[in-house]
């Protein structure tokens, strides 16, 4: 679904408003990329992890495929420090649940473990409504590609994309992505990154305005980018219990 150039002006006078960078700001607090180095202090691998409070449980999210590279280069003696944002962790003593089929893994995520500036979602209610076929929505992360190695520490930045959705199918959500279309606030004419590996985990935001007030609702993670097919597949946070399990019967 191209931007029209009625669209694009719109997105003009918010980005000079100030209410696009402010939103992109919200997103980014209840974020943190997930990474891990060996005892050189390369960075092996990266991924985004998304902060929720249910009401019942504060979480940290990510794609369970995520997880399971760590863990596998855990297993073969290749993480030396692992990282939720600045703060040194070990995922699998905060782990609640995971599911492979789902490709979402919870984890139980104290305050100590927060990086400074970032903070929990908190939902209004759990689960939230599921997102629907032509629903707009921000979705989020931190891609490999804008990373820069330095040891011991990840400077990567998040980037954020703001899109219909195209199909959904029980709990996944597909947004399909035409680069040539696309519009990039104030940028146009730049080249976008269209490498979003890193971006699994991150969040997928809808944004409700009640009245005069506009907040953000966390709708669901995005667990996958086919490049060969210019989609993104997101999972709806619906099927993660309020305590951070999954019911035995999540499509």
């Amino acid at each position: 679904m191209p931007f029209t150039p009625e669209h694009k002006a719109g997105f003009d006078r918010l980005e000079r408003s100030g209410y696009l960078p402010a939103l992109r700001e919200r997103i980014k607090s209840h974020t943190a990329p997930f990474f891990w180095h060996d005892d050189t202090g390369m960075i092996r691998h990266s991924g985004t992890l998304t902060f929720v409070d249910t009401g019942t449980e504060k979480l940290a999210m990510t794609a369970d495929h995520v997880y399971a590279r760590y863990l596998e280069e855990l297993d073969a003696g290749c993480v030396y420090e692992c990282q939720f944002g600045g703060v040194l962790v070990r995922p699998e003593a905060l782990l609640l649940a995971r599911d492979q089929r789902l490709d979402v893994a919870t984890f139980k995520m104290p305050s100590v473990a927060m990086s400074a500036g970032a903070v929990f979602h908190e939902a209004l209610a759990w689960p939230p409504p599921p997102p629907v076929v032509h629903e707009w929505l921000f979705y989020a992360g931190y891609p490999a590609a804008h990373r820069e190695r330095r040891s011991r520490h990840l400077d990567v930045g998040l980037e954020s994309l703001f899109g219909a959705v195209h199909d959904v199918s029980g709990s996944r959500m597909v947004f399909h992505l035409d680069f040539s279309q696309l519009h990039w606030p104030l940028h146009d004419g730049e080249a976008m990154n269209e490498r979003l590996g890193g971006m699994s985990g991150g969040p997928v935001f809808r944004v409700v305005e009640t009245g005069p007030i506009t907040r953000l609702e966390l709708v669901g993670l995005v667990y996958e980018h086919g490049p060969e097919l210019e989609v993104v597949f997101g999972r709806s946070v619906a099927i993660v219990e309020a305590d951070g399990s999954f019911p035995s019967k999540a499509e």
